[in-house]
């Protein structure tokens, strides 16, 4: 992981986050929690429920190291999980997965919610065929405009059996005057 002292500054020489986190299982696709306490990422280590499940790490400051990471259960399925982003409130977490009954045949955009921090992430809930409309979806990364107070969902769209289409890669699903999550609005 790598560091830097300001939002524009430099980032610094990147730091190997140890054998708790990195192991020879592929892990990757990290997604660092708005605190910076919670690491979320996919991995293929033994124990999981399927090829690839996303895990959790975390430390109680941000100088700490994290700690042991945890499978993320029910957000898991005996297929491949990857790419998590979570949200900045940390309620809602945004992943793909090749799941049986996705709409693309691929790798389709899920997303799984919780009531509050400490809970448990619910069964995830696929995003529908205005996002899952190619072959595969791999990933989501979530941008919080500070300006407008909302959210931009932003889905990378990897299709490999359509020619390379520069407008195709990336979606964004913004409603003017909206607010993504909705819980981060006030609204229930």
């Amino acid at each position: 992981m790598a560091t830097r002292p300001t939002r524009f500054g430099s980032f610094g020489v990147p730091v190997n986050l140890g054998s708790n986190i990195n192991t020879s299982a592929g892990d990757g696709s990290p997604s660092l929690s708005f605190d910076g306490l919670s690491l979320y990422f996919g991995s293929g280590r033994p124990g999981g429920q399927g090829e690839n499940d996303l895990y959790v790490a975390t430390r109680a400051t941000t100088t700490d190291e994290f700690g042991t990471p945890v499978n993320l259960g029910a957000v898991n399925s005996s297929a491949n999980e990857q790419n998590p982003a979570i949200s900045a409130d940390g309620l809602s977490l945004y992943f793909g997965s090749t799941r049986p009954g996705g709409v693309s045949g691929g790798v389709d955009l899920y997303v799984a919610t919780r009531p509050n921090t400490i809970a448990p992430f619910g069964t995830a809930v696929n995003l529908g065929p205005s996002l899952n409309r190619f072959i595969n979806q791999a990933s989501a990364l979530l941008l919080l405009d500070f300006r407008v107070n909302r959210f931009q969902f932003r889905a990378s769209v990897v299709d490999l059996h359509l020619p390379f289409d520069p407008s195709l890669r990336l979606v964004d699903v913004l409603v003017p005057g909206s607010c993504f999550p909705p819980k981060l609005c006030g609204a229930s």
